[in-house]
Protein backbone atom coordinates (compact mmCIF):
# COMPACT_ATOMS: atom_id res chain seq x y z
CA UNK A 1 0.00 0.00 0.00
CA UNK A 2 0.73 3.36 -0.64
CA UNK A 3 1.06 6.13 2.14
CA UNK A 4 -1.24 9.28 1.39
CA UNK A 5 0.47 11.45 3.08
CA UNK A 6 3.66 11.29 1.20
CA UNK A 7 5.45 14.33 0.38
CA UNK A 8 6.76 12.35 -2.82
CA UNK A 9 3.66 11.16 -3.59
CA UNK A 10 1.82 12.87 -6.76
CA UNK A 11 -1.55 13.99 -5.92
CA UNK A 12 -4.35 12.49 -7.89
CA UNK A 13 -7.43 12.61 -6.09
CA UNK A 14 -9.78 11.34 -8.07
CA UNK A 15 -8.31 10.54 -12.07
CA UNK A 16 -10.01 8.68 -14.98
CA UNK A 17 -7.50 5.97 -16.48
CA UNK A 18 -9.30 4.43 -20.21
CA UNK A 19 -8.64 1.47 -21.23
CA UNK A 20 -9.42 0.17 -25.05
CA UNK A 21 -12.36 -2.81 -23.96
CA UNK A 22 -11.36 -6.32 -25.39
CA UNK A 23 -8.09 -5.10 -26.27
CA UNK A 24 -5.93 -8.37 -26.32
CA UNK A 25 -8.82 -10.09 -28.09
CA UNK A 26 -9.69 -7.78 -30.61
CA UNK A 27 -6.64 -5.79 -31.15
CA UNK A 28 -3.57 -8.49 -30.56
CA UNK A 29 -2.84 -10.85 -33.39
CA UNK A 30 -0.30 -13.40 -32.88
CA UNK A 31 2.47 -10.86 -34.96
CA UNK A 32 1.56 -8.24 -32.90
CA UNK A 33 2.65 -10.12 -29.52
CA UNK A 34 5.95 -10.64 -30.94
CA UNK A 35 6.86 -6.93 -31.27
CA UNK A 36 7.61 -5.10 -28.02
CA UNK A 37 7.09 -1.75 -29.55
CA UNK A 38 4.25 -1.55 -32.30
CA UNK A 39 4.65 0.97 -35.40
CA UNK A 40 1.02 -0.53 -36.93
CA UNK A 41 -2.31 -1.65 -35.11
CA UNK A 42 -4.54 -4.18 -36.25
CA UNK A 43 -8.18 -2.83 -36.41
CA UNK A 44 -11.23 -5.03 -37.28
CA UNK A 45 -13.13 -4.44 -40.09
CA UNK A 46 -16.58 -4.98 -39.21
CA UNK A 47 -19.15 -2.51 -39.99
CA UNK A 48 -22.67 -3.77 -39.26
CA UNK A 49 -21.99 -4.46 -35.30
CA UNK A 50 -24.24 -2.18 -33.27
CA UNK A 51 -22.27 -0.15 -31.75
CA UNK A 52 -20.24 0.43 -34.94
CA UNK A 53 -23.75 1.72 -36.55
CA UNK A 54 -24.53 3.56 -33.31
CA UNK A 55 -21.45 5.60 -33.44
CA UNK A 56 -21.32 6.45 -37.18
CA UNK A 57 -24.78 7.45 -36.92
CA UNK A 58 -23.96 10.37 -35.03
CA UNK A 59 -24.09 13.91 -35.98
CA UNK A 60 -20.04 14.05 -35.40
CA UNK A 61 -20.08 10.05 -36.08
CA UNK A 62 -17.40 9.95 -38.57
CA UNK A 63 -15.39 12.42 -36.80
CA UNK A 64 -15.24 10.54 -33.41
CA UNK A 65 -14.65 7.21 -35.40
CA UNK A 66 -11.47 8.76 -36.77
CA UNK A 67 -10.89 9.99 -32.88
CA UNK A 68 -11.46 5.94 -32.01
CA UNK A 69 -8.61 4.76 -34.56
CA UNK A 70 -6.12 7.78 -33.08
CA UNK A 71 -6.72 6.47 -29.59
CA UNK A 72 -6.27 3.00 -30.68
CA UNK A 73 -3.00 3.73 -32.11
CA UNK A 74 -1.69 6.07 -29.25
CA UNK A 75 -2.91 2.95 -27.15
CA UNK A 76 -0.95 0.81 -28.99
CA UNK A 77 2.32 2.82 -28.33
CA UNK A 78 1.92 2.85 -24.52
CA UNK A 79 3.41 0.91 -21.73
CA UNK A 80 0.43 -1.44 -21.07
CA UNK A 81 -1.09 -1.83 -24.29
CA UNK A 82 -4.62 -0.80 -24.41
CA UNK A 83 -4.21 1.28 -21.49
CA UNK A 84 -3.91 5.62 -22.23
CA UNK A 85 -1.39 6.44 -19.61
CA UNK A 86 2.49 6.54 -20.07
CA UNK A 87 5.32 6.86 -16.96
CA UNK A 88 3.42 10.39 -16.42
CA UNK A 89 0.01 8.83 -15.47
CA UNK A 90 -3.29 8.62 -17.22
CA UNK A 91 -3.39 10.28 -21.17
CA UNK A 92 -6.23 12.79 -21.00
CA UNK A 93 -8.13 14.81 -24.29
CA UNK A 94 -5.06 17.24 -24.43
CA UNK A 95 -2.09 14.42 -24.36
CA UNK A 96 -4.10 12.93 -26.94
CA UNK A 97 -4.36 16.57 -29.14
CA UNK A 98 -0.66 16.43 -28.44
CA UNK A 99 -0.06 13.12 -29.48
CA UNK A 100 -1.97 13.04 -32.88
CA UNK A 101 -2.82 17.14 -34.12
CA UNK A 102 -6.46 16.11 -33.59
CA UNK A 103 -8.50 18.73 -31.61
CA UNK A 104 -8.95 17.95 -27.64
CA UNK A 105 -12.48 18.59 -27.44
CA UNK A 106 -13.08 15.89 -29.97
CA UNK A 107 -11.11 13.77 -27.78
CA UNK A 108 -13.50 14.96 -25.00
CA UNK A 109 -16.45 14.21 -26.66
CA UNK A 110 -15.19 10.50 -27.87
CA UNK A 111 -14.05 9.49 -24.08
CA UNK A 112 -17.49 10.57 -23.55
CA UNK A 113 -19.37 8.46 -26.22
CA UNK A 114 -16.68 5.46 -26.40
CA UNK A 115 -17.34 4.77 -22.75
CA UNK A 116 -20.96 4.90 -22.80
CA UNK A 117 -23.23 1.94 -22.53
CA UNK A 118 -24.49 2.28 -25.74
CA UNK A 119 -20.94 2.17 -27.43
CA UNK A 120 -18.40 1.01 -25.09
CA UNK A 121 -15.62 0.17 -26.21
CA UNK A 122 -13.57 2.81 -23.64
CA UNK A 123 -13.98 1.69 -19.88
CA UNK A 124 -13.04 4.53 -17.69
CA UNK A 125 -11.35 3.34 -14.09
CA UNK A 126 -11.67 5.99 -11.64
CA UNK A 127 -8.24 5.57 -9.89
CA UNK A 128 -6.91 7.01 -6.45
CA UNK A 129 -2.79 6.02 -7.08
CA UNK A 130 0.65 6.67 -6.97
CA UNK A 131 2.51 7.51 -10.51
CA UNK A 132 3.65 3.90 -10.29
CA UNK A 133 0.68 2.37 -9.58
CA UNK A 134 -1.37 3.93 -13.20
CA UNK A 135 -1.47 1.74 -16.04
CA UNK A 136 -0.29 -1.31 -13.80
CA UNK A 137 -3.06 -3.32 -14.42
CA UNK A 138 -3.38 -5.24 -17.36
CA UNK A 139 -6.17 -4.75 -20.36
CA UNK A 140 -7.82 -8.16 -19.76
CA UNK A 141 -8.41 -6.96 -15.76
CA UNK A 142 -11.12 -4.06 -17.49
CA UNK A 143 -13.06 -6.28 -19.65
CA UNK A 144 -15.60 -7.49 -17.53
CA UNK A 145 -15.05 -4.69 -14.82
CA UNK A 146 -17.67 -2.30 -14.16
CA UNK A 147 -18.14 0.89 -15.35
CA UNK A 148 -16.60 3.84 -12.44
CA UNK A 149 -17.78 7.10 -12.43
CA UNK A 150 -16.17 10.15 -14.45
CA UNK A 151 -14.24 12.20 -11.88
CA UNK A 152 -11.21 14.96 -12.53
CA UNK A 153 -7.75 14.78 -11.22
CA UNK A 154 -6.69 17.56 -9.17
CA UNK A 155 -4.21 20.14 -9.99
CA UNK A 156 -1.70 20.72 -7.06
CA UNK A 157 0.42 18.86 -4.15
Amino acid sequence: MFDRNSPTRKSIACGVQYVVRGWNDLFENSQSRKVKNLAWVSIPNKHDGKSFRRLIQMPNGAALYCAWVLILQVASKCPTRGVLADGDGPLDADDLAAKTGCPAELFEQAFQVLSSGRIGWLDAEAIDATDSEVGARSPDHYQHAPRPRHCFIAEGN
